[in-house]
């Protein structure tokens, strides 16, 4: 197969593990793959805005990602003549970008290209997606919706080395969840006037935190005292903010992609935690952070919400007490905590390695059936939720 992906960033954890590390294994398998990361347009004198058609024209399988910063028009063209010579379009998308948090920084954005979403949703043949959520909010526009899961490619993740003095908990993500995180701090400032340990903030943001809050003040403030109904994402992140104060925490910054892997070996986490608010957006969402704490040997306590009910094997009711009772556990029973880290880390290592699961992308692209992936998907089965290393979790 000769397979084009358009990808519309290419500075994601998003793009990485979904266009670029499939793209990698598929070569492998011997199928071509090229990437356009831009749509190269021009004006034409009777037709309008088109396309550049050589990169079209190459492919047999086309991948379109989320929404663009195109016109609709474009898109459009792409559609029709990828269409018209017959190629197979695949639309790729891992949220649920018509209901977004009105805390996510890209809401306004995301609501802009309500119109673009839909249209591509509807258009490919065959939408790929991550969970069975989104696949069923999906299914509203195309009835050829297939689970994908995230994969991780094994070979580039390695054990941290263990050994804290003390139990190290922590939590790692994007600037875009403020509000899960929040969930979860009055624990943790409760927690640590009872029990000895430390917590650790890996992402956030690219600076140090204070650094990172006293240019976003500088930025927003005018702005919101002009439109108050603007304070979204902004809000979110001066509440966490003030909750930190709180808490004594460290603050690992962001890293690129390539060395992140690397780094959370290097931070050492015993404990990652995956707080999620419950919301139609975040039950949409992936696992992926369950997978990336498994590779390091790191145990997770997530939210019992959609994605991460049923899936991962020790997880905590959404409410205070429910947190601190699974998280002072996981804290205080060493033999518990090993059990429950390296029964997740086989098992993200069986199922989720890229080389076990590319098949499944390999027979997407090139069906012309209405092929789920999900009927041999191993993210139907979860892990064991009677395992005896997890009773009460």
């Amino acid at each position: 197969m000769k397979i084009l992906i358009i990808p519309n960033t290419t500075d994601t954890v998003w793009f990485h593990l979904r266009n670029k590390l499939p793209a990698e294994f598929l070569a492998k398998r011997g199928h071509e793959v090229r990437f356009e990361t831009e749509f190269k347009s021009y004006m034409h004198p009777v037709f309008g805005r088109n396309v550049d058609q050589g990169p079209l024209s190459w492919a047999d399988v086309i991948v379109l990602n989320r929404h663009y910063d195109v016109e609709d028009d474009v898109l459009r063209y792409v559609i029709d003549y990828a269409k018209g010579e017959g190629k197979r379009i695949v639309y790729e998308t891992d949220d649920l970008l018509e209901a977004p948090n009105c805390s996510h920084p890209e809401y306004l954005s995301i609501r802009r290209h309500l119109s673009q979403v839909r249209m591509l949703a509807a258009e490919a043949d065959v939408v790929t997606t991550t969970g069975r959520s989104l696949k069923e909010k999906l299914a509203r526009y195309n009835r050829n919706v297939i689970t994908l899961p995230y994969c991780v490619d094994r070979t580039k993740w390695k054990r941290r080395k263990g050994r804290n003095e003390k139990v190290r908990v922590g939590w790692q993500g994007r600037g875009s969840h403020p509000e899960d995180l929040v969930l979860i701090l009055d624990v943790v400032r409760d927690l640590q006037r009872e029990v000895d340990f430390e917590f650790v903030i890996f992402g956030l943001s690219p600076m140090k935190w204070d650094s990172y809050v006293l240019n976003l003040r500088d930025r927003h403030e005018r702005a919101v005292a002009r439109r108050p109904e603007d304070m979204g994402w902004y809000g979110s992140v001066i509440k966490l903010d003030q909750k930190l104060k709180g808490l004594e925490w460290k603050h690992e910054p962001f890293v690129p992609f390539e060395e992140y892997g690397k780094k959370l070996s290097r931070i050492n986490l015993d404990i990652g935690l995956c707080p999620l608010a419950d919301t139609s957006f975040s039950r949409s969402k992936s696992v992926i952070k369950f997978y990336e704490y498994a590779m390091v040997a790191t145990a997770t306590l997530a939210s019992d919400v959609p994605p991460y009910s049923g899936k991962v094997s020790c997880v905590a009711e959404n409410t205070y007490e429910g947190w601190k009772t699974q998280l002072a556990r996981l804290i205080g029973d060493e033999e518990f905590r090993k059990g429950v880290t390296e029964e997740q880390r086989q098992w993200v290592r069986t199922n989720r390695d890229i080389r076990s699961n590319i098949h499944l992308w390999e027979e997407v692209y090139s069906s012309s059936s209405g092929f789920d992936a999900a009927s041999k998907d191993p993210l139907t089965t979860g892990l064991s939720q009677d395992s005896s290393l997890n009773p009460d979790c």
